[in-house]
């Protein structure tokens, strides 16, 4: 009896035709012996009783024992039973097919799985001060600068003055500023690539 069963198995129509075994049965043989190949598929083997073979086969034709020989012919017998070595051949690499790609499966959901995990690990922590200015650090000076520049610019065309406490204000806001920006954008791509 198979183990795992399979609905269908692959049929070589070039391996059948050119089978000299095959090309010495009548027609109405040939009929008997692909049903009893579908009956060994779907139950692993047939019995070994002619009577019974019959049955199974739906054989129509005249001389049954003639056609049953050319059909034994292809079966091998084992424990009481026939059964199709090409099929048992076919049944194994079916399930070393099932196996390997089993095997894939879970090769790929557990890289899935960690990838997902360690996005999901960025996403609710967010990066520590010291990555980010590491990480911005080339960038500090030239915010500084521009931050500078716009707090000059806004403060001087109301008041027309600016004190060293509203300067040094403007440059620690604008440097903050900059630093959260890169953060929020690189969380806002990670979820929109899992969804």
């Amino acid at each position: 009896m198979p183990r795992e069963q399979s609905p269908a198995f692959q049929f070589y129509p070039q391996d059948f035709v050119s089978d000299p075994k095959v090309l010495a049965m009548t027609s109405a043989a040939r009929g008997a012996y692909i049903m009893l190949l579908c009956h060994c598929w779907t139950n692993g083997s047939v019995p070994d009783d002619d009577i019974v073979l019959r049955r199974i086969s739906a054989y129509d034709g005249r001389d049954w024992r003639a056609a049953c020989a050319s059909v034994r012919a292809c079966l091998g017998a084992k424990d009481g039973k026939l059964f199709s070595p090409r099929l048992e051949r076919e049944r194994q690499k079916q399930a070393d097919y099932r196996e390997m790609k089993a095997r894939a499966g879970q090769a790929g959901g557990q890289q899935t799985a960690s990838r997902r995990a360690a996005a999901m690990a960025a996403e609710s922590s967010p990066p520590s001060l010291s990555s980010s200015l590491s990480s911005s650090s080339s960038l500090i000076p030239r915010i500084e600068e521009q931050a500078k520049e716009t707090v000059l610019l806004s403060t001087t065309k109301k008041n027309g003055s600016l004190t060293s406490k509203q300067k040094e204000h403007g440059v620690r806001l604008a440097a903050a500023r900059a630093m959260d920006r890169p953060w929020q954008k690189d969380q806002r791509r990670s979820v929109h690539r899992h969804r």
